[in-house]
């Protein structure tokens, strides 16, 4: 017998199947971009700053030394960054203290600002992450600082002087030291340095209104600079934890994170070993999602498959 002739096969350009294929694939692709750009998109119009999120690289934020946690932040958390454009953007501990307002566990906003490195300088680090405990309003006609969220009702008894003031006069033309409890401490506020001092801020040789900052895991030890509304990048608002700790690994910096799973105490960049196990569970999870869809989706296609079969079988012919 001779040899059936076969049709011969159509190139791959040609093949309606690869061309879905091939369809498919782009449209799956246009999809995720889409997506990223939408989610991008929302960060953005949220935040309203560049960049819209910073990485933590230090634990003077954390709650514990060793352990983290949701809704602390921690190092290599991921926080997003809102505009501050004013005062009237930013609530103070002292303020939160008053009015209940919280953020990441305590009274007060939290915000990401320049360092000062002298008189009217920024530093060239990154930007400091710490809560703002309280606002000094220079009162350029007295020559001191006026206070007034002290006189809520959250703060009274709350604070005084150590030197130099007097706290029965009430939060107002403040010079000397100052006393505020912020959670277990007494927070030392010197006023005169943030007047004349090497932490003072001026412009044309005059001080003016700053804030206060501490990290939450300094245990009472504020910031030994002043910190001028200009200063201000933004105030954290939200979290994505772990995350960060994948720059940290892969970018590294002096100071931080010299390998994969770096744990301890000794080092501030070094963060818990419960971050470096929830950040591996979320990856492997990440990882595995798609090809658990794909089995899911393909379950319920032959499913479906089997269904269609039972309801199209021909019915048996009488004898």
């Amino acid at each position: 017998m001779g040899r059936r002739d076969r049709k011969p096969r159509k190139p791959a350009s040609q093949d309606p199947k690869a061309q879905g294929g091939a369809k498919s694939v782009v449209r799956d692709v246009l999809i995720a971009v889409l997506l990223v750009g939408l989610v991008f998109g929302g960060i953005l119009a949220y935040t309203q700053v560049w960049p819209p999120m910073v990485v933590i690289e230090s634990k003077s934020m954390q709650h514990s030394d060793t352990e983290s946690f949701l809704g602390v932040i921690d190092t290599g958390d991921l926080v997003l960054v809102q505009a501050a454009r004013s005062k009237a953007d930013i609530v103070t501990y002292v303020e939160g203290r008053n009015t209940g307002h919280q953020t990441y566990s305590d009274y007060g906003d939290v915000i990401i600002f320049h360092a000062i490195a002298g008189r009217g300088q920024y530093d060239n680090k990154d930007p400091v992450i710490h809560r703002a405990i309280v606002y000094l309003e220079w009162d350029a006609a007295s020559g001191g600082f006026d206070i007034p969220a002290l006189s809520g009702a959250g703060n009274r008894g709350k604070w005084g002087c150590t030197s130099g003031c007097n706290a029965a006069a009430g939060p107002n033309d403040l010079r000397g030291t100052i006393w505020i409890s912020i959670g277990p401490w007494n927070v030392s506020v010197g006023l005169d340095a943030y007047r004349n001092g090497a932490a003072a801020w001026s412009r044309n040789s005059q001080p003016y209104s700053v804030y206060v900052t501490m990290g939450d895991n300094n245990r009472g030890d504020p910031d030994d600079w002043a910190t001028p509304h200009e200063a201000i990048v933004g105030k954290a608002r939200g979290e994505i934890p772990w995350f960060g700790l994948l720059k940290l690994t892969l970018l590294k910096t002096p100071n931080c994170c010299a390998s994969w799973g770096c744990v301890g105490t000794g080092n501030p960049c070094y963060a818990a070993k419960n971050s470096w196990d929830a950040l591996v569970l979320s990856l492997a999870v990440l990882v595995a999602t798609p090809f658990l869809l794909d089995l899911g989706a393909s379950a319920i296609e032959k499913r479906r498959a089997r269904k269609r079969e039972k309801t199209t079988l021909p019915e048996p012919q009488k004898a």
